[in-house]
């Protein structure tokens, strides 16, 4: 199961930018850090025993896609090792419209792991919400 759930910090940032999905782990304080623990999870904001839940990689992107962020990736496969770009897109439902607001292309930023890059895609679609 590595890497099936996202890290603590985009987690946290996730409950504060109001995720509150129901998970299969959740992420429990420890004197030396934070551990996921699975089973039955009460919500984002936890309780004295947690501080948030743990999604996984997928629930993060349907709940970025319900808000209108498209991750897209692409692989530069012409290196010996593969490099991994990506662009967010923003759908505006009231004008029908979808636009480009981040792109690792224009900052000349790749990554070598799928799991790094959707990381930072995460942090910088959750940099993208208004909280209202």
């Amino acid at each position: 199961m590595n890497r099936l759930f996202v890290p603590y910090d985009v987690a946290i940032e996730l409950k504060h930018k109001g995720f509150n999905e129901s998970c299969v782990a959740r992420y429990n304080k420890k004197l030396t850090g934070h551990s996921i623990e699975i089973g039955e999870t009460e919500s984002a904001f936890g309780n004295l025993v947690s501080e948030c839940t743990a999604p996984t990689y997928t629930q993060v992107i349907n709940w970025l896609d319900n808000l209108g962020f498209l991750i897209e990736i692409s692989i530069d496969k012409t290196s010996v090792f593969p490099k991994y770009n990506f662009e967010i897109i923003k759908y505006n439902q009231e004008d029908n419209i979808y636009t480009k607001v981040y792109s690792t292309y224009d900052n000349n930023i790749f990554y070598y792991h799928r799991n790094m890059l959707l990381d930072n895609a995460f942090t910088q679609c959750l940099n993208l919400i208004n909280l209202k």
